[in-house]
């Protein structure tokens, strides 16, 4: 099997293309079969989990499964995930969990106690008083309810200071920011200490914490 880089006429990329699709329509079929109940967008969402790139190519590295709906994708995640980590049991520390629902943090932690799952914040302005919701406290407040393992936060340098990151580390929780493009901001959270940043373009931010 070659690349087209190798070879553009005799390559393996058509075999890839039918095997995606092969792929899709397999885990739809399974979907159909075992979850009759589901709406279509809950479907494709458990469809994409099923057939991903990043569950399918990066195994063996952080995989990062981000849950939009509510607590009811709960029973069919449970078992599409079970059945991940019986076939391999080193998932359960490649596997983090990331929603903005309180409830499906809660839920993933309460199941997968071993797997982490991180609460997800954004904040806005009041201008009105110039403070930014939600406050500290409320944010703590948010990851004990969920049973967080981290927070992954929005890279607001207004809101995240160096005593709010130490108040994370001492309560024994991780630290990630979303979405850093570029190298200016991505030095400052490093230099606090964050342990991930999610971004556009990795391979300028990851040349750019080098310098």
């Amino acid at each position: 099997l070659t690349h087209t880089s190798e070879n553009k006429k005799n390559n393996y990329e058509k075999f890839e293309f039918f095997g995606d699709a092969v792929l899709r329509l397999a885990a739809s079929n399974f979907i159909e079969k075992n979850y009759p109940d589901l709406n279509v967008g809950k479907r494709s969402e458990l469809r994409s989990l099923l057939v991903s790139d990043e569950w399918l190519i990066r195994l063996g590295k952080k995989i990062f499964i981000e849950i939009k709906c509510g607590t009811e994708i709960m029973k069919p995640l449970i078992h599409v995930i079970n059945l991940k980590v019986k076939e391999r049991p080193e998932l359960k520390e490649n596997i983090s969990f990331i929603s903005f629902d309180i409830n499906v943090v809660r839920s993933c932690r309460s199941e997968w106690p071993a797997i982490e799952a991180n609460y997800l914040e954004s904040y806005k302005k009041i201008k009105e008083i110039s403070k930014w919701t939600p406050s500290e406290n409320e944010v703590f407040q948010f990851l004990k309810l969920s049973l967080a393992s981290g927070l992954g936060s929005q890279a607001n340098k207004e809101v995240l200071k160096q005593s709010f990151i130490e108040r994370l580390r001492q309560n024994q929780f991780s630290f990630h920011c979303w979405t850093i493009n570029d190298i200016e901001t991505a030095r400052h959270f490093r230099d606090l200490g964050v342990d991930s940043i999610t971004t556009d373009f990795p391979k300028r931010i990851r040349d750019g914490l080098k310098q």
